[in-house]
């Protein structure tokens, strides 16, 4: 008898998780207030992801990240989140242009010590850097690659909106 593969997430999980991410598509394509747009982006990952905290930097028009632009939705179990500590996590995804995962240990210093793990991923859209999504867990998580090509479609569909919801403001403001 073949036994599955206890790292492998199981259909329903996977069948679970993408009912979710639908959901998060269709939430985020009726949203066209920016700051509505972000609000959402924010409780749909933490719905997502299952994370304790989420937490979002915008870029700039130069690609930089905006240290003004920090949103965060944490859960009532962790403390409100040090915008320096993500900050630093968010400028090194912005380096790699890859997904970073940073897991709680003696060496390194943590601003809440509910929080065993953390995740942060760029935001891009046509090659542009739109910002960084940071997920914070209160345990240690085990990825596999369902789990990252979710967050891969759930970043794409983020940057959208996103870019959706800045061309509707500036075209509000001008007219």
């Amino acid at each position: 008898m073949n036994q599955a593969d206890p790292t492998s997430p199981s259909p329903d999980s996977i069948t679970h998780k993408l009912v979710l991410l639908h959901q998060a598509t269709q939430a985020l394509s009726q949203t066209w207030q920016f700051e509505e747009a972000l609000q959402v982006v924010l409780i749909k990952a933490r719905e997502l992801t299952g994370a304790a905290v989420s937490i979002m930097f915008l870029s700039d028009q130069n690609r930089s990240l905006e240290r003004s632009s920090f949103l965060s939705s944490p859960s009532k179990v962790v403390a409100a989140p040090n915008e320096a500590f993500w900050f630093h996590w968010a400028e090194q995804t912005v380096l790699t242009q890859t997904l970073i995962r940073v897991e709680q240990n003696t060496e390194t210093s943590w601003p809440d010590a509910n929080l065993q793990a953390v995740l942060a991923l760029p935001i891009i859209a046509r090659e542009k850097l739109i910002g960084v999504l940071g997920l914070g867990y209160l345990e240690v998580m085990n990825l596999v690659a369902s789990d990252i090509g979710l967050l891969s479609v759930f970043c794409g569909q983020v940057a959208i909106a996103i870019e959706n919801a800045r061309q509707r403001r500036e075209l509000e403001e001008t007219h």
